[in-house]
Protein backbone atom coordinates (compact mmCIF):
# COMPACT_ATOMS: atom_id res chain seq x y z
CA UNK A 1 0.00 0.00 0.00
CA UNK A 2 2.70 2.64 0.86
CA UNK A 3 4.68 1.54 -2.31
CA UNK A 4 1.82 2.35 -4.23
CA UNK A 5 0.95 5.96 -2.49
CA UNK A 6 4.73 6.73 -3.31
CA UNK A 7 4.15 5.63 -7.41
CA UNK A 8 0.62 7.50 -7.17
CA UNK A 9 2.50 10.85 -5.82
CA UNK A 10 5.52 10.44 -8.53
CA UNK A 11 3.13 9.91 -11.09
CA UNK A 12 1.16 12.82 -10.23
CA UNK A 13 3.93 14.78 -9.95
CA UNK A 14 4.98 14.10 -13.45
CA UNK A 15 2.03 14.69 -15.13
CA UNK A 16 2.28 18.44 -13.81
CA UNK A 17 5.63 19.22 -14.47
CA UNK A 18 4.84 17.72 -18.25
CA UNK A 19 1.47 20.48 -18.27
CA UNK A 20 4.02 23.23 -17.42
CA UNK A 21 6.45 21.97 -20.33
CA UNK A 22 4.98 24.04 -23.47
CA UNK A 23 6.30 23.72 -26.81
CA UNK A 24 5.78 26.63 -29.11
CA UNK A 25 5.76 26.09 -33.26
CA UNK A 26 6.43 29.67 -35.10
CA UNK A 27 6.95 27.70 -38.41
CA UNK A 28 9.86 29.94 -39.49
CA UNK A 29 13.06 31.01 -38.32
CA UNK A 30 13.03 34.81 -37.25
CA UNK A 31 13.40 37.10 -34.45
CA UNK A 32 11.22 37.49 -32.01
CA UNK A 33 10.40 38.62 -28.67
CA UNK A 34 8.60 36.52 -25.71
CA UNK A 35 7.27 36.72 -22.33
CA UNK A 36 4.21 35.58 -19.83
CA UNK A 37 1.69 37.48 -18.93
CA UNK A 38 -0.67 37.10 -15.79
CA UNK A 39 -4.68 37.53 -16.20
CA UNK A 40 -4.33 41.17 -16.00
CA UNK A 41 -1.82 41.39 -18.56
CA UNK A 42 0.83 42.36 -16.17
CA UNK A 43 4.45 40.82 -17.81
CA UNK A 44 5.85 38.37 -15.10
CA UNK A 45 9.17 38.61 -16.46
CA UNK A 46 11.30 40.57 -18.64
CA UNK A 47 10.98 39.40 -22.50
CA UNK A 48 13.54 37.07 -23.72
CA UNK A 49 14.98 36.96 -27.17
CA UNK A 50 14.66 33.93 -30.20
CA UNK A 51 15.51 33.49 -33.30
CA UNK A 52 14.76 29.69 -34.08
CA UNK A 53 11.70 28.23 -36.13
CA UNK A 54 10.50 26.31 -32.37
CA UNK A 55 10.96 26.88 -29.00
CA UNK A 56 10.19 24.64 -25.34
CA UNK A 57 9.90 26.31 -22.38
CA UNK A 58 8.05 25.95 -19.15
CA UNK A 59 4.85 28.35 -17.74
CA UNK A 60 5.47 29.98 -14.75
CA UNK A 61 3.22 30.41 -12.17
CA UNK A 62 0.33 32.68 -12.81
CA UNK A 63 0.67 32.83 -15.94
CA UNK A 64 -1.98 32.61 -18.28
CA UNK A 65 -0.75 33.95 -21.88
CA UNK A 66 2.15 33.90 -24.28
CA UNK A 67 3.09 37.21 -25.68
CA UNK A 68 5.30 36.93 -28.78
CA UNK A 69 6.34 39.66 -30.66
CA UNK A 70 7.55 39.69 -34.15
CA UNK A 71 10.63 42.06 -34.39
CA UNK A 72 10.64 43.05 -37.98
CA UNK A 73 6.79 44.03 -38.12
CA UNK A 74 6.27 44.80 -34.95
CA UNK A 75 2.99 43.04 -34.67
CA UNK A 76 1.87 41.36 -31.62
CA UNK A 77 0.64 38.15 -30.84
CA UNK A 78 -1.46 36.70 -27.46
CA UNK A 79 -1.39 33.03 -27.03
CA UNK A 80 -3.57 31.13 -24.37
CA UNK A 81 -1.70 28.59 -22.24
CA UNK A 82 -3.95 25.82 -23.02
CA UNK A 83 -2.42 23.05 -24.97
CA UNK A 84 0.80 21.44 -24.51
CA UNK A 85 2.08 22.44 -28.37
CA UNK A 86 1.22 25.86 -29.45
CA UNK A 87 1.54 26.23 -33.24
CA UNK A 88 1.82 29.69 -34.05
CA UNK A 89 0.47 31.60 -37.50
CA UNK A 90 0.67 34.73 -39.33
CA UNK A 91 -2.91 35.38 -38.07
CA UNK A 92 -1.95 35.09 -34.47
CA UNK A 93 -0.04 38.39 -35.10
CA UNK A 94 -3.41 40.26 -34.87
CA UNK A 95 -2.21 43.71 -32.80
CA UNK A 96 0.17 46.55 -33.54
CA UNK A 97 2.41 46.59 -30.67
CA UNK A 98 2.52 50.82 -30.52
CA UNK A 99 0.68 52.75 -33.17
CA UNK A 100 1.03 56.72 -33.47
CA UNK A 101 -1.17 59.42 -34.30
CA UNK A 102 0.16 62.72 -34.87
CA UNK A 103 -1.88 66.02 -34.06
CA UNK A 104 -1.82 69.38 -35.95
CA UNK A 105 -2.70 72.71 -36.45
CA UNK A 106 -1.21 74.32 -39.36
CA UNK A 107 1.82 72.51 -39.53
CA UNK A 108 2.27 73.02 -36.14
CA UNK A 109 1.97 70.08 -33.06
CA UNK A 110 -0.94 70.24 -30.59
CA UNK A 111 0.35 70.81 -27.62
CA UNK A 112 -1.73 68.83 -25.09
CA UNK A 113 -5.62 66.75 -26.42
CA UNK A 114 -7.34 64.15 -25.21
CA UNK A 115 -6.85 60.79 -28.10
CA UNK A 116 -9.61 58.25 -28.46
CA UNK A 117 -8.64 55.06 -30.90
CA UNK A 118 -11.21 52.62 -31.17
CA UNK A 119 -9.14 49.88 -33.52
CA UNK A 120 -10.57 46.93 -35.26
CA UNK A 121 -11.88 44.62 -32.67
CA UNK A 122 -13.77 47.91 -30.91
CA UNK A 123 -11.92 48.18 -28.09
CA UNK A 124 -11.27 51.99 -27.09
CA UNK A 125 -7.90 53.33 -25.93
CA UNK A 126 -7.35 56.79 -24.65
CA UNK A 127 -4.43 58.77 -24.61
CA UNK A 128 -3.93 62.13 -22.81
CA UNK A 129 -1.52 63.78 -24.81
CA UNK A 130 0.85 66.11 -23.16
CA UNK A 131 3.55 68.92 -24.21
CA UNK A 132 6.46 66.40 -23.89
CA UNK A 133 4.78 63.75 -26.31
CA UNK A 134 5.58 66.21 -28.89
CA UNK A 135 2.30 66.37 -30.89
CA UNK A 136 2.05 62.54 -31.13
CA UNK A 137 -0.37 60.39 -29.21
CA UNK A 138 1.07 56.62 -28.76
CA UNK A 139 -1.21 53.81 -28.29
CA UNK A 140 -0.30 50.20 -27.41
CA UNK A 141 -1.43 46.72 -28.61
CA UNK A 142 -4.03 47.69 -31.04
CA UNK A 143 -6.18 45.35 -32.71
CA UNK A 144 -5.63 45.40 -36.70
CA UNK A 145 -8.00 46.42 -39.06
CA UNK A 146 -10.36 48.96 -39.62
CA UNK A 147 -10.70 52.11 -36.74
CA UNK A 148 -11.67 55.72 -36.09
CA UNK A 149 -9.50 58.34 -34.45
CA UNK A 150 -10.95 61.39 -32.10
CA UNK A 151 -9.13 64.17 -30.97
CA UNK A 152 -10.89 66.30 -28.32
CA UNK A 153 -8.84 70.07 -27.61
CA UNK A 154 -9.64 73.75 -26.95
CA UNK A 155 -12.65 74.23 -25.83
CA UNK A 156 -14.69 70.62 -26.06
CA UNK A 157 -13.35 71.15 -30.33
CA UNK A 158 -13.37 67.66 -31.92
CA UNK A 159 -11.77 66.01 -35.01
CA UNK A 160 -12.16 62.28 -35.76
CA UNK A 161 -10.96 60.26 -39.11
CA UNK A 162 -11.31 56.81 -40.10
CA UNK A 163 -8.06 55.04 -40.12
CA UNK A 164 -6.85 51.34 -41.48
CA UNK A 165 -3.98 49.73 -39.19
CA UNK A 166 -2.29 47.23 -41.68
CA UNK A 167 0.11 45.21 -40.82
CA UNK A 168 2.84 46.65 -42.64
CA UNK A 169 3.00 50.51 -40.84
CA UNK A 170 6.59 51.34 -40.99
CA UNK A 171 7.68 53.42 -38.40
CA UNK A 172 5.72 56.78 -38.60
CA UNK A 173 2.51 58.22 -37.53
CA UNK A 174 -0.45 56.19 -39.15
CA UNK A 175 -2.49 58.94 -39.34
CA UNK A 176 -2.25 62.55 -39.05
CA UNK A 177 -5.59 64.75 -37.57
CA UNK A 178 -5.56 68.23 -38.91
CA UNK A 179 -7.23 70.56 -36.02
CA UNK A 180 -9.23 74.38 -36.49
CA UNK A 181 -8.68 77.16 -33.85
CA UNK A 182 -8.20 76.54 -30.08
CA UNK A 183 -5.90 73.99 -30.49
CA UNK A 184 -2.71 74.81 -28.03
CA UNK A 185 0.12 73.95 -30.31
CA UNK A 186 4.54 73.98 -29.57
CA UNK A 187 6.94 76.45 -30.88
CA UNK A 188 8.50 73.79 -32.83
CA UNK A 189 7.26 72.94 -36.42
CA UNK A 190 5.54 69.15 -36.40
CA UNK A 191 8.08 66.24 -37.17
CA UNK A 192 7.11 63.64 -39.30
CA UNK A 193 9.98 61.58 -37.31
CA UNK A 194 8.60 58.33 -35.03
CA UNK A 195 11.15 58.90 -32.38
CA UNK A 196 9.45 62.09 -31.42
CA UNK A 197 6.71 60.83 -29.37
CA UNK A 198 8.48 58.34 -27.42
CA UNK A 199 11.74 60.43 -27.18
CA UNK A 200 12.48 62.03 -23.52
CA UNK A 201 11.81 65.28 -23.54
CA UNK A 202 14.12 68.30 -24.73
CA UNK A 203 16.17 70.73 -23.06
CA UNK A 204 16.62 73.76 -25.54
CA UNK A 205 18.04 75.90 -22.71
CA UNK A 206 21.41 73.97 -23.09
CA UNK A 207 22.18 76.04 -26.50
CA UNK A 208 22.03 79.03 -25.22
CA UNK A 209 24.48 78.78 -22.83
CA UNK A 210 26.88 78.12 -25.94
CA UNK A 211 27.56 81.51 -26.96
CA UNK A 212 28.59 82.29 -22.85
CA UNK A 213 31.01 79.40 -23.05
CA UNK A 214 33.24 80.22 -25.73
CA UNK A 215 33.22 83.78 -24.64
CA UNK A 216 34.20 82.92 -21.23
CA UNK A 217 37.19 80.45 -22.83
CA UNK A 218 38.35 82.96 -25.17
CA UNK A 219 38.83 85.62 -22.26
CA UNK A 220 40.29 83.31 -20.05
CA UNK A 221 43.03 82.21 -22.66
CA UNK A 222 43.94 85.85 -23.25
CA UNK A 223 44.05 86.59 -19.59
CA UNK A 224 46.17 83.55 -19.63
CA UNK A 225 48.56 84.86 -22.05
CA UNK A 226 48.53 88.16 -20.64
CA UNK A 227 50.27 87.32 -17.44
CA UNK A 228 52.38 84.72 -19.03
CA UNK A 229 53.83 87.35 -21.12
CA UNK A 230 54.09 90.21 -17.40
CA UNK A 231 55.56 87.37 -16.01
CA UNK A 232 58.34 86.90 -18.60
CA UNK A 233 59.30 90.52 -18.20
CA UNK A 234 59.69 91.23 -14.38
CA UNK A 235 62.53 92.65 -14.57
CA UNK A 236 61.53 95.29 -16.88
CA UNK A 237 57.76 95.91 -15.03
CA UNK A 238 59.96 96.36 -11.97
CA UNK A 239 61.85 98.96 -13.28
CA UNK A 240 59.38 101.04 -15.07
CA UNK A 241 57.00 100.96 -11.38
CA UNK A 242 60.26 102.10 -9.53
CA UNK A 243 60.79 104.83 -11.86
CA UNK A 244 57.02 106.06 -11.08
CA UNK A 245 58.15 105.52 -7.24
CA UNK A 246 56.66 102.29 -6.24
CA UNK A 247 58.69 99.28 -4.57
CA UNK A 248 57.41 96.08 -6.29
CA UNK A 249 57.88 92.65 -3.35
CA UNK A 250 61.08 90.99 -4.61
CA UNK A 251 59.52 87.57 -6.22
CA UNK A 252 62.80 85.62 -4.89
CA UNK A 253 62.97 86.52 -1.57
CA UNK A 254 62.97 83.31 1.04
CA UNK A 255 60.02 83.76 3.63
CA UNK A 256 60.61 84.46 7.01
CA UNK A 257 60.95 81.14 9.36
CA UNK A 258 58.28 79.54 10.85
CA UNK A 259 58.12 80.97 14.36
CA UNK A 260 55.67 78.52 15.58
CA UNK A 261 57.00 77.05 18.98
CA UNK A 262 56.70 72.76 19.09
CA UNK A 263 54.49 71.65 21.45
CA UNK A 264 55.54 69.68 24.81
CA UNK A 265 54.73 65.93 23.57
CA UNK A 266 52.20 64.65 26.55
CA UNK A 267 52.27 60.73 25.99
CA UNK A 268 54.61 59.76 28.34
CA UNK A 269 57.73 57.67 26.57
CA UNK A 270 56.87 53.99 25.17
CA UNK A 271 53.50 54.45 25.18
CA UNK A 272 50.68 55.03 22.60
CA UNK A 273 49.89 58.39 21.81
CA UNK A 274 46.17 57.74 20.97
CA UNK A 275 44.69 55.14 23.66
CA UNK A 276 47.77 56.10 25.99
CA UNK A 277 48.35 52.59 26.90
CA UNK A 278 52.28 51.11 27.24
CA UNK A 279 53.26 49.82 23.80
CA UNK A 280 54.53 45.89 23.38
CA UNK A 281 58.46 46.41 24.10
CA UNK A 282 59.14 43.92 21.16
CA UNK A 283 56.98 44.78 18.31
CA UNK A 284 55.99 48.16 19.48
CA UNK A 285 51.95 47.51 18.73
CA UNK A 286 49.51 48.64 21.27
CA UNK A 287 46.07 47.61 22.10
CA UNK A 288 44.39 50.12 19.02
CA UNK A 289 46.93 48.96 16.93
CA UNK A 290 44.78 48.75 13.29
CA UNK A 291 47.45 46.24 11.54
CA UNK A 292 45.81 43.19 14.43
CA UNK A 293 42.71 43.99 12.93
CA UNK A 294 40.88 41.11 11.14
CA UNK A 295 40.57 41.04 7.32
CA UNK A 296 37.41 41.58 5.52
CA UNK A 297 36.54 39.58 3.63
CA UNK A 298 35.76 40.73 -0.20
CA UNK A 299 32.35 40.53 -1.34
CA UNK A 300 31.47 38.69 -3.94
CA UNK A 301 31.25 39.55 -7.76
CA UNK A 302 27.51 40.95 -8.75
CA UNK A 303 25.70 38.27 -10.60
CA UNK A 304 22.14 39.25 -10.17
CA UNK A 305 19.90 42.11 -9.39
CA UNK A 306 16.94 41.36 -6.84
CA UNK A 307 13.71 43.60 -7.39
CA UNK A 308 12.54 45.70 -4.38
CA UNK A 309 9.87 47.61 -5.74
CA UNK A 310 7.18 48.04 -8.75
CA UNK A 311 6.42 44.84 -10.73
CA UNK A 312 9.36 42.91 -10.35
CA UNK A 313 9.78 42.90 -6.38
CA UNK A 314 10.69 39.79 -5.28
CA UNK A 315 12.07 38.79 -8.77
CA UNK A 316 15.84 37.55 -9.81
CA UNK A 317 17.16 38.80 -12.80
CA UNK A 318 20.89 36.61 -13.65
CA UNK A 319 23.56 39.23 -15.21
CA UNK A 320 25.81 38.19 -18.06
CA UNK A 321 28.81 39.56 -19.43
CA UNK A 322 28.04 42.24 -22.27
CA UNK A 323 25.27 44.81 -22.50
CA UNK A 324 21.52 44.96 -20.52
CA UNK A 325 19.35 47.35 -22.12
CA UNK A 326 16.58 48.44 -19.11
CA UNK A 327 13.28 50.68 -20.12
CA UNK A 328 9.42 49.96 -20.30
CA UNK A 329 9.51 49.56 -24.17
CA UNK A 330 9.06 45.92 -24.77
CA UNK A 331 12.58 44.77 -26.94
CA UNK A 332 14.88 45.74 -23.57
CA UNK A 333 16.50 42.66 -22.10
CA UNK A 334 15.41 44.25 -18.66
CA UNK A 335 11.58 45.55 -19.59
CA UNK A 336 10.47 47.39 -16.28
CA UNK A 337 6.66 48.00 -16.59
CA UNK A 338 6.20 51.20 -15.03
CA UNK A 339 4.92 54.77 -15.52
CA UNK A 340 8.19 56.30 -13.71
CA UNK A 341 10.85 54.16 -15.95
CA UNK A 342 11.05 55.62 -19.70
CA UNK A 343 11.27 53.39 -22.64
CA UNK A 344 14.76 53.89 -23.02
CA UNK A 345 16.11 54.34 -19.32
CA UNK A 346 19.42 53.10 -19.06
CA UNK A 347 22.14 50.62 -19.71
CA UNK A 348 23.99 48.18 -17.23
CA UNK A 349 27.48 46.29 -18.52
CA UNK A 350 28.97 43.69 -17.24
CA UNK A 351 32.83 42.92 -18.39
CA UNK A 352 35.67 41.40 -16.20
CA UNK A 353 36.31 44.45 -14.28
CA UNK A 354 32.74 44.47 -12.76
CA UNK A 355 29.02 45.67 -13.15
CA UNK A 356 28.38 49.40 -14.65
CA UNK A 357 25.11 51.35 -15.45
CA UNK A 358 24.87 54.58 -17.26
CA UNK A 359 21.81 56.58 -17.53
CA UNK A 360 20.20 56.82 -21.27
CA UNK A 361 18.62 60.20 -20.61
CA UNK A 362 15.22 58.99 -18.94
CA UNK A 363 13.07 61.91 -17.42
CA UNK A 364 13.21 60.47 -13.72
CA UNK A 365 16.88 59.53 -14.04
CA UNK A 366 19.03 56.85 -12.69
CA UNK A 367 20.37 56.83 -8.81
CA UNK A 368 22.71 54.75 -7.10
CA UNK A 369 22.30 54.24 -3.01
CA UNK A 370 20.20 56.87 -3.23
CA UNK A 371 21.92 59.28 -5.14
CA UNK A 372 21.37 60.62 -8.95
CA UNK A 373 24.21 59.72 -11.33
CA UNK A 374 25.45 62.16 -14.60
CA UNK A 375 28.31 59.53 -15.80
CA UNK A 376 28.64 55.46 -16.42
CA UNK A 377 29.10 54.65 -12.42
CA UNK A 378 30.03 51.21 -11.06
CA UNK A 379 28.00 48.64 -9.29
CA UNK A 380 29.09 46.68 -6.53
CA UNK A 381 27.65 43.81 -4.37
CA UNK A 382 25.44 45.32 -1.92
CA UNK A 383 24.20 47.99 -3.88
CA UNK A 384 21.04 49.45 -4.81
CA UNK A 385 19.92 50.85 -8.45
CA UNK A 386 16.89 52.52 -9.15
CA UNK A 387 15.49 53.67 -12.61
CA UNK A 388 12.87 55.59 -12.12
CA UNK A 389 10.76 54.74 -8.44
CA UNK A 390 11.51 51.44 -9.20
CA UNK A 391 14.56 49.91 -7.17
CA UNK A 392 16.87 46.61 -7.15
CA UNK A 393 19.79 45.29 -5.50
CA UNK A 394 22.81 43.78 -6.74
CA UNK A 395 23.65 40.22 -5.12
CA UNK A 396 26.23 38.07 -5.92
Amino acid sequence: MRIALILLALLSGTVVWAQDKFTVDFGDAALRWYWFESADGKPLAPAKKHEEKSLEITKPDKAVKLAALDDKSSNLALLDLKEDKIEVKEEHFAFANRVIVAIEKEGKSVAAAMVKLTDGKGKIHTVAMMPSDGGKAVFDRVALGSGKIEATYGENKTASQDIEIKKERGTGPVATIAVSADAPVLDRPASTDATTAVSEPDSPTLWRFVPILLALLVGGAALYGILRFVQGKNQQVADTMAKLGVKLPDAQAEPEADQTVAAAPLTPEGHCPFCGQKKDPATGACACDLSAAPTVAAVGKPARLVGLTGALAGQSIPLSSGSISVGREIGNELMVDDPTVSRRHSQLRMDDSGLFVVDLGSSNGTYVNGAKIAAETVLNTGDTVQFGAVQFKVEA
